[in-house]
């Protein structure tokens, strides 16, 4: 008798939990999703949090030659919490973060020290640890507002694909959110994160300087490719950290030899000029060998 009862609690009790609802549960209707953050110095705050906001194709218009699949919302703030949290009180749906991609930083904030912002998004449970971290040297309203995909609909996909470059370009790294912090807080080795910035008209600012022509292809960062085309962001090179502060920057070349130092180069094409003449270049292909 005594053992039939403790099978019908038992059984009341599987009954009861498996009946129980998700009652803080939200629908996909309800939650905004950022692809994006971005954090600049404020004018009348201490930071200005640039968020890019990923459009319901319910909610879209009608299309138009190029796709708008996301919008732009700014907010000057003295902390990314609070930031969050008056956004939440200004648009429509609840803010979510764990589709973001990238978290760009303007070059000028990372100089004077990221370590406060650092923590707070790494203690984030909807920041993803896998997202990118990239030092734009405009600023990160720019870079985002900039972002215009050609080859691909969706803006959170176009991030992935260019990022990925490192995997057969090897002229910029690919470090995320979870690599950045480990080396932060490393006492071996010093972090380093993405370079970006917007491509600008001017082309004389690189290609009228007298370069060597045994570094001219890969001596350019970002925002200095002579490349003609529509898209304005770009992402090349190395931003290189003392501390939690930005002290440097690397070019493409650079990227390229931090890769094979790091036993990490995937893939990279490079011209070697020929010694005989300075019109005339030779193709190599390094390709770092996979043992199973």
């Amino acid at each position: 008798m005594f053992k039939k009862s403790i099978s019908i609690i038992i059984l009341i009790l599987l009954l009861t939990i498996s009946l129980t609802g998700c009652y803080d549960a939200r629908s996909l209707e309800t939650l905004s999703y950022a692809i994006a953050l971005g954090i600049d110095e404020g004018e009348n705050s201490l930071l200005k949090i640039t968020f890019q906001l990923a459009i319901n194709k319910s909610n879209a218009g009608s299309s138009t030659e190029e796709s708008q699949n996301t919008t732009i919302s700014s907010i000057e703030c003295n902390s990314i919490d609070d930031g969050i949290t008056l956004l939440n009180s200004h648009i429509s749906k609840k803010l979510n973060l764990t589709h973001c991609k990238i978290i760009v930083f303007s070059e000028s904030i990372a100089q004077k020290g990221i370590q406060s912002y650092i923590n707070t998004l790494s203690n984030n449970v909807e920041v993803r640890p896998d997202c990118n971290i990239i030092i734009s040297k405009c600023s990160a309203k720019d870079f985002l507002e900039n972002s215009k995909p050609t080859l691909e609909s969706l803006t959170a996909r176009y991030y992935e694909v260019l990022l990925s470059s490192k995997e057969y370009t090897a002229l910029t790294p690919n470090i995320t959110l979870a690599e950045f912090v480990s080396d932060l807080k490393s006492s071996s080795t010093e972090a380093m994160a993405i370079l970006g910035g917007i491509k600008t008209e001017d082309k004389t600012s690189k290609t009228n300087e007298n370069l060597s022509i045994y570094d001219a292809d890969f001596s350019y960062k970002a925002s200095e490719l002579p490349i003609e085309d529509k898209t304005s962001i770009e992402v090349l090179g190395i931003a290189v950290f003392k501390g939690f502060k930005l002290v440097g920057e690397l070019e493409a070349l650079d990227s390229v030899c931090y890769h094979i130092i790091n036993n990490n180069l995937d893939y990279c094409n490079l011209a070697i000029p020929s010694p005989f003449s300075e019109l005339r270049y030779e193709c190599t292909n390094t390709t770092r060998k996979r043992y199973n």
